[in-house]
């Protein structure tokens, strides 16, 4: 009874030091945050004042002069990218590999808009960068589709020329930097893939083929047995030029850009594949102009 009788008066005496701790802790942090914003806003200061000298160099009034004002977008996108190999002498697609939907940054070069006289018609140049990492093959058949974990990956590096053509609205009304586009964009690429499948979707391997027809079903759960030698195994690295296509649609509010849109990429023939990806993306980024 001493004991706690004792134990209660320390609580009590300690309280007050105890709860002046914290509250200098808690003071403390918020300081911390707020020099820490404080130094951001003043680093973005001196960029912005760097981006200003360098747009009125003599180097940058030439560039300017050919392409227009040139920007950097950094951001973040929520992605999803298959990547569809294909035999390049049957043309039979082979195995699919999946990056899941996943958040990405964003990374481009971009000029500014060019409008054809006062119309709502422009198009723009620009060049993009992104790199991808899946690790999930997804087993398609008439009944549907499956994604499944068979330990196998790949992981492309693309690097990309972007052009564009598109169609916007509400430059016209009393807030200019408020506006939507509609378009479609052009990839001229090269691109470096690499990693390891298993041959899952050809209907000629009879025992892999109706394996991965049960899993789509539902008549089978685990995927497994199709490493036990159902499935031929490969690896894959390739380097090599292609084309591709996109559709967007986007809105601009002063340096933002929120854009939607869906891509295909073709890619040619790399030692007996050839792949094709397919992206669909939602982003978010910050404009930075020179």
């Amino acid at each position: 009874m001493g004991r706690t009788i004792g134990f209660l008066f320390l609580l009590v005496s300690v309280g007050p030091v105890w709860g002046n701790a914290i509250t200098e802790y808690v003071e403390e942090k918020i300081e911390s945050v707020k020099s820490a914003v404080e130094e951001i806003e003043e680093s973005y200061d001196h960029c912005q004042a760097l981006y200003e000298q360098i747009q009125k160099s003599e180097c940058a009034s030439s560039v300017n002069r050919i392409f227009g004002r040139l920007y950097v977008s950094i951001g973040l996108s929520f992605s999803e990218r298959f990547v569809e190999f294909q035999n390049a002498s049957t043309e039979q697609e082979e195995f699919v590999l999946t990056s899941g939907l996943k958040p990405r940054p964003i990374f481009s070069l971009t000029t500014s808009d060019q409008y054809f006289e006062d119309s709502a018609f422009g198009y723009g140049l620009g060049f993009r960068y992104f790199d991808d990492y899946a690790y999930e093959q997804k087993i398609e058949r008439s009944a549907g589709d499956v994604l499944v974990d068979l330990g196998t990956f790949s992981s492309m590096n693309v690097i990309a020329f972007s052009p564009s053509v598109f169609a916007s609205w509400g430059r016209g009304d009393d807030r200019p930097n408020h506006y939507g586009k509609i378009g479609v964009g052009f990839n001229l690429m090269y691109s470096a893939v690499k990693g390891s499948a298993y041959v899952t979707n050809d209907a000629n391997d009879s025992a892999c083929y109706d394996y991965g027809t049960q899993l789509v079903t539902g008549a089978v759960s685990d995927p497994k047995p199709l490493l036990d030698g159902r499935c031929e195994y490969r690896r894959f690295n390739h380097s090599s030029y292609g084309t591709g296509i996109k559709v967007f649609l986007s809105w601009h509010w002063n340096r933002w850009d929120l854009e939607g849109g869906a891509a295909a990429y073709n890619h040619r023939s790399s030692d007996g594949y050839r792949f094709v990806t397919q992206e669909v993306q939602m982003s978010l980024s910050r404009r930075f102009g020179f």
